[in-house]
C-alpha cells in the first residue's frame, strides 16, 4: 500500500483500463501499441526517481493529443495529464488518500466540514476572473494537476514533475508556409484515421479556427462531417456558415436558439445536471455549447456514436491573444522571479475584471504574487534564461484561463456521452507556435496569411471572415442613440452604458438569457459579460457572496 488508506474513483470520464502482471493502467484514450513496451520498460524500472523523470517523455512522444493516465504498482502511483489538461486529475492533500477524475467526489468525500475547507482566496479569484492557475482548486484538501504535468506517490510523499518540451530555451524562429501547412494536415491525417469513418459534428462559425477544422476534413477526404450552427437567426455568422458547409459538401444544422427555448433550458433539470457535472473546482462552468447540442439530441439530429470536433483553440495559440502593448519587445530574464507592469498590467485588466467595481489591493498583490511564483517555477523548471514578454504573458494565460476555463468546454461532450477531439491543440502545433519568433505571432499574422493563401477547399477568399455582426434596428437605434448621448463623458462611460443596458441583447448565442435582462439593469458591480454571472452563482453555490472579494485580508 501506498498509504494506510487509499482510494482510487474514476466515475466521470470513459477509461480504458489494462493489467500487466502488478501495474495497472487507466488511461483515456486506447493505449497505442508502440506505446506499451516503452511505457512497460519505464514503470518496471525499480528507480523511483527514473520512473517520474521518463514516464511524462514516453506519454508524450507518443500520445500528441488529449488524455490523461493514472498507474497503479504496489509500491507507488503515478498520474499525468496532458499539455491543456483536458481529463483534470484530482488528489487528497490530507488525511486519506483518495484519488479522483472528478473533484465533487473527493470534495463530498471529505471528513471534516467540507466548506470550512474552502479557500477564500481561491474564491474570490474565481469571483474576478472565472478561473484559477496552476494546480489549486477552492479546497484547501483537494489539489489538480497543472497542464503538462505528472505527480508519483510513494512510501507516503509526493513528488511533482513537470518539463515542458514545448518551452523553447529560444523563441527565435522563422516559420515556414509550407512546413506549417505539412503539420496541420499530417495532424488532421493522423485524427481522420483513428476516427475510422465515424460522424463527425463540427460548431461551425465565421471565423478561421473551425473554418480550418472542416477545410483539412475536407483536404482529408473525411465525407461523415456535418456542421451545425447555433445562435442568432439572421446573424452574419449563420449565412458564412451554411455557405462553407455548402461548398464543402457537407450537411447543415442550423440549430435555432430562441429566447423562449433558452430560458425555459436554463431553469430545467438538464442544465442543473450539467452545472453540477462540470463543477471542476476551479473554474465555472462553460456552457456555450450546452443548449444546441440538447436541442440536437432532442431532435434526432445527432446520437451518442458521434464525434464533436471544435476549433478550440487556434485563436490563442497562434498569437491572437498578446496585447498590443507587448509587441517587439526585448527579452526579460527570469531570475528575477518578477512580473513587469506592461505584463501584469494588461494580465490582469484583461482577465481579472470580472467585475469593474470588485477587488482591492491586498487580493490585487496576493494574485501577481501567486501569478509570479507559478511563472517562476514553470520556466525554472525548464531551464530558461531569458525569454520574451509575449511569451510570458502567454505562459500565463495558458496555465490559467485556457487550460481551466477555456478546455473545460469539452465537458459538455462528455456530459452527453459524445466522443471530442481538439486538433488545433495537439502538441506538435504548440510546440510550432511556441518556437517561432513573436514578430510572426502578432495579430496571428503568420497563422492568418498561411490559411487565406493555401485557401483550403476554396472557403477562404470570397467567404468574408470575422465580418463585424449586424444586428436588429430594434438593437441599433437605441444603442447609437445612447452612444452618441454618452459620447461627452468620455469612452469608459459609454462602455459602461453599454455592458449595463445592451450587452444582454448583444449575445448572438443567447447564452445571456440565463440570466434576467433585469440582472444586468441591476448589478452593482458593474458586470463585464455573463461570465461574470455565472461566477457570481458558482461562488454562491459554496454559500459565498461577491462581497468577500472586496472584503478580503490576507
Amino acid at each position: 500500500m501506498i498509504f494506510d488508506n487509499q482510494v482510487i474513483v474514476l466515475n466521470k470520464f470513459k477509461w480504458f483500463n489494462y493489467k500487466f502482471e502488478h501495474i495497472s493502467i487507466h488511461l483515456t484514450v486506447r493505449m497505442p501499441e508502440n506505446l506499451i513496451h516503452e511505457l512497460l520498460n519505464v514503470l518496471n524500472n525499480r528507480d523511483h526517481s527514473f520512473i517520474l523523470n521518463n514516464f511524462k517523455k514516453v506519454l508524450d512522444k507518443r500520445l500528441t493529443m488529449q488524455y490523461s493516465i493514472i498507474v497503479h504498482a504496489p509500491d507507488f502511483l503515478i498520474a499525468a495529464v496532458d499539455a491543456i489538461r483536458s481529463y483534470p486529475i484530482y488528489f487528497t492533500k490530507n488525511g486519506d488518500f483518495i484519488i479522483s477524475d472528478d473533484f465533487k467526489t473527493i470534495f463530498n468525500k471529505l471528513n471534516i466540514n467540507k466548506y470550512s475547507s474552502i479557500d477564500q482566496f481561491a474564491i474570490s479569484q474565481i469571483a474576478l476572473s472565472g478561473f484559477l492557475s496552476s494546480r489549486g482548486t477552492i479546497s484547501k484538501n483537494v489539489e489538480t494537476l497543472s497542464a503538462q504535468e505528472c505527480v508519483m506517490f510513494s512510501n507516503g510523499h509526493r513528488r511533482f514533475y513537470r518539463k515542458n518540451s514545448f518551452i523553447p530555451t529560444e523563441n527565435n524562429k522563422k516559420p515556414d508556409t509550407n512546413e506549417f501547412t505539412r503539420l496541420l494536415l499530417s495532424i488532421f491525417d493522423d485524427m481522420t484515421k483513428q476516427l475510422n469513418g465515424k460522424h463527425i459534428f463540427v460548431p461551425l462559425s465565421a471565423g478561421y479556427d473551425s473554418r480550418l477544422v472542416v477545410s483539412a476534413l475536407k483536404m482529408c477526404d473525411y465525407r461523415e462531417v456535418t456542421c451545425f450552427y447555433y445562435g442568432r437567426d439572421g446573424s452574419f455568422e449563420q449565412s458564412a456558415s451554411k455557405k462553407i458547409a455548402d461548398r464543402l459538401g457537407y450537411d447543415w444544422i442550423d440549430v435555432r436558439l430562441d429566447d423562449r427555448f433558452m430560458k425555459s433550458f436554463f431553469s430545467s433539470d438538464m442544465f442543473n445536471k450539467y452545472v453540477d457535472y462540470s463543477d471542476n473546482g476551479f473554474s465555472v462552468p462553460f456552457v456555450q455549447d450546452i443548449a444546441a447540442l440538447s436541442k440536437m439530441f432532442e431532435s434526432n439530429q445527432i446520437d451518442k456514436d458521434a464525434c464533436v470536433i471544435n476549433g478550440n483553440s487556434g485563436d490563442f495559440i497562434s498569437g491572437g491573444h498578446i496585447p498590443s502593448e507587448l509587441k517587439l519587445e526585448t527579452p526579460e530574464y527570469v531570475n528575477f522571479n518578477t512580473l513587469s507592469e506592461n505584463i501584469f498590467n494588461p494580465f490582469y485588466e484583461k482577465h481579472f475584471k470580472l467585475w469593474n467595481k470588485l477587488g482591492n489591493d491586498i487580493l490585487k498583490n496576493k494574485i501577481r504574487s501567486t501569478l509570479e511564483t507559478s511563472l517562476f517555477e514553470i520556466l525554472n523548471n525548464n531551464n530558461v534564461a531569458a525569454i520574451d514578454s509575449s511569451l510570458k504573458y502567454e505562459l500565463l494565460e495558458y496555465y490559467g484561463r485556457q487550460s481551466s476555463y477555456v478546455v473545460s468546454a469539452q465537458r459538455t461532450y462528455d456530459f452527453f456521452g459524445l466522443d471530442w477531439k481538439l486538433p488545433l491543440w495537439d502538441t506538435r502545433i504548440i510546440d510550432y507556435f511556441f518556437s517561432i519568433s513573436p514578430e510572426y505571432k502578432y495579430d496571428q499574422g503568420f497563422y492568418k496569411d498561411t490559411l487565406i493563401n493555401n485557401n483550403w477547399c476554396n472557403v477562404w477568399h470570397d467567404i468574408p471572415l470575422n465580418k463585424k455582426t449586424l444586428y436588429s434596428y430594434k438593437i441599433i437605434i437605441p444603442r447609437t442613440l445612447a452612444k452618441v448621448m454618452s459620447a461627452p463623458f468620455g469612452k469608459s462611460n459609454w462602455h459602461k452604458v453599454e455592458r449595463r443596458f445592451f450587452n444582454y441583447w448583444l449575445d448572438d448565442t443567447r447564452n445571456s438569457c440565463e440570466n434576467t435582462y433585469y440582472a444586468y439593469l441591476k448589478n452593482s458591480f458593474d458586470a463585464r459579460n455573463r461570465v461574470s454571472f455565472q461566477a457570481e452563482k458558482y461562488i454562491n453555490n459554496y454559500k459565498f457572496s461577491l462581497d468577500v472579494v472586496n472584503k478580503y485580508k490576507d
